[in-house]
C-alpha cells in the first residue's frame, strides 16, 4: 500500500511500449483481481482457524483498527489532493455499512457456524448476483446465456446452502441447524456485497480507490466498536491471544482487508462490474487446499451435485466475458483515475 516504485525506462522498454506490447490497463486490472481472488480464497480457512480465539465482532474491530492505522497517512495525503464533498458523506457511510459492517459481520458470523469450504462455495455465488445487478443498475449488457447461467448457478448455490438439511452436518462436528444458519448468513452477506460493488462503481468515478477504500474502513471501525463492546461485556466473549490468533488477525487485516480491497477497487474501475465479478469464481480453487492444510476439511461428496450445477451455470454465464482486449472507448471514459 506504500509508494509504488517504477523502474527507469530504457530504450528497449520504450520501444516495446510504442509497439503496443506493454501491458494494457485492462490486463493490469485482471492481474489485480486475480491476486484479490487468491487472497480472498485463503480468507475463509484463516477466519475459521482464528475465530475460536477471536469472537467475530472483536476480530473485525481489531482488523479495521490495524488496517485504518496503516492506511491513515496515505488517506490524509489523498484527501489533501481531493477533499471529500460533504454531499458524499452519506453515500460513503452506506457504502461502508453494506460492504464492511453488514457484509463482513454476517460473513464472520456465518463462518463461525459452518465449514470454510461450504462458506466459500456460497460466497462464490456473489459474482453471479453482481452480473445481474450490473445489468440492472449500471446498464451493462446481459445475454440470454448469462440469464440461463445465472439461474443455474443460483440453483446450485441453494443446493449447497441447504445441504445440512439432508446431510446432518456432513463431515464437520456441527449441529445441522447451526450449520444451516451459518450457510444462510453467508448467503445474505452476498447481497450486501452486491450493493457494495454496484454502489462502489458509482462513487469511484469521483474519488480514487484509496479514498473510497479508506473511507469504508473508517465506517467499519466506527460501527464494529459498539458491536465488539457488546460481545465482550454482554456475552462475555473475550479474545484469546496466541500465535494463531495474531497471525490470523494480521493476515486478515493487512492482506485480506487492506491489500485486497484496494486491488479490488483499482481493478473494478478499469473493467465492467460483471467482468470483475468473474474472478470471484476462482476463490474456491485456493480455498480447498488451504482448508485441508489448515483445518483438515475435505470436500463433502454430497456437495457435488450443487457444485456441478453452479459450475455449469458459471461457465455458461461467463464464457464470453473473459476476453483480454483493449477497453472500449465508451467504457474507458467512464473509468475513474487513481
Amino acid at each position: 500500500m506504500g509508494t509504488i516504485l517504477i523502474p527507469r525506462l530504457n530504450s528497449d522498454t520504450i520501444k516495446i511500449m510504442k509497439s503496443g506490447r506493454a501491458l494494457s490497463p485492462r490486463l493490469w486490472a485482471i492481474i489485480a483481481l486475480l491476486v484479490t481472488s487468491i487472497i480472498w480464497g485463503l480468507a475463509g480457512p484463516v477466519i475459521k482457524l482464528t475465530i475460536p480465539f477471536l469472537p467475530p465482532f472483536t476480530f473485525l474491530l481489531y482488523r479495521f483498527l490495524i488496517a485504518s492505522f496503516i492506511i491513515l497517512p496515505f488517506y490524509l495525503r489523498e484527501l489533501k489532493k481531493k477533499p471529500l464533498h460533504p454531499a458524499d458523506y452519506p453515500r460513503l457511510f452506506w457504502l461502508g455499512f453494506f460492504g464492511m459492517t453488514l457484509n463482513l459481520g454476517l460473513l464472520f458470523l456465518g463462518f463461525e457456524k459452518t465449514s470454510a469450504i461450504e462458506g466459500s462455495l456460497i460466497s462464490a455465488a456473489t459474482p453471479i448476483m453482481i452480473i445481474f445487478a450490473g445489468w440492472k443498475f449500471l446498464k451493462e449488457r446481459v445475454t440470454k446465456r448469462e440469464e440461463i447461467g445465472t439461474t443455474l448457478a443460483l440453483l446450485g448455490t441453494i443446493i449447497i446452502a441447504t445441504e445440512p438439511i439432508f446431510n446432518g452436518g456432513g463431515n464437520i462436528n456441527f449441529n445441522p441447524l447451526e450449520h444451516l444458519e451459518g450457510n444462510f448468513l453467508i448467503f445474505i452477506a452476498n447481497f450486501a456485497w452486491v450493493v457494495y460493488t454496484i454502489y462502489s462503481k458509482e462513487i469511484c468515478r469521483k474519488y480514487s480507490a484509496l479514498t473510497v477504500t479508506a473511507s469504508t474502513f473508517i465506517v467499519g471501525l466506527i460501527t464494529f466498536t459498539p458491536l465488539a463492546a457488546g460481545e465482550a461485556f454482554i456475552f462475555y466473549r473475550l479474545p484469546v491471544w496466541n500465535l494463531t490468533s495474531i497471525l490470523g488477525l494480521l493476515f486478515m487485516a493487512v492482506f485480506s482487508l487492506l491489500a485486497a480491497y484496494f486491488l479490488y477497487e483499482w481493478g473494478l474501475r478499469r473493467i465492467e462490474a460483471g467482468e470483475a465479478a468473474i474472478f470471484g469464481h476462482l476463490q474456491p480453487l485456493f480455498t480447498f487446499p488451504a482448508a485441508f492444510i489448515l483445518l483438515g476439511e475435505t470436500l463433502n461428496p454430497k456437495l457435488l451435485p450443487g457444485l456441478l450445477l453452479a459450475t455449469i451455470g458459471v461457465v455458461i454465464a461467463t464464457s464470453e466475458k473473459l476476453r483480454i482486449h483493449s477497453v472500449p472507448r465508451k467504457r474507458a471514459k467512464m473509468s475513474c483515475r487513481t
